[in-house]
């Protein structure tokens, strides 16, 4: 959750997902923005890697500048791939309010997907929370 309520609904504080700290300024909450990694949340991207369906790296970037950290990505995928694992990489843009799968099964590799988040489902369920937007 980025924000937390307090009565009359008003955001009373902001928790950047990037870094995890919180500020208690009135302005940051309203606005979702991170002091310690001047961005707003609009300007942060989540790259997460799961194996097993288990979360093994989540990895967030400030665009458009930033880069995921793909040496990283790849090497916990090929690890994935050697032992015989399915995974998974989503992208989540809070900004598109969208996230974009990419993975294995068992009959190989997935092409990415975009999935919207107000189209509802499992993943966009988790991204929609975890991102705050429910």
């Amino acid at each position: 959750m980025t924000g937390n309520q307090h009565q009359g609904g008003a955001t009373s504080s902001y928790t950047c997902p990037r870094c995890r700290r919180t500020s208690h300024h009135p302005i940051d909450a309203r606005e979702q923005y991170c002091s310690a990694c001047h961005a707003y949340i609009d300007q942060l991207m989540a790259f997460q890697v799961y194996v097993d369906d288990t979360l093994v790296l989540e990895d967030w970037v400030i665009v458009p500048d930033g880069q995921p950290d793909a040496e990283a990505h790849a090497a916990i995928t090929n690890q994935a791939n050697a032992d015989g694992k399915p995974w998974r990489i989503e992208v989540h843009d809070p900004e598109a309010q969208r996230a974009y799968v990419m993975g294995s099964s068992t009959q190989g590799i997935a092409d990415p997907h975009p999935i919207n988040l107000a189209e509802g489902g499992r993943w966009a369920e988790e991204a929609s929370t975890w991102l705050g937007y429910r």
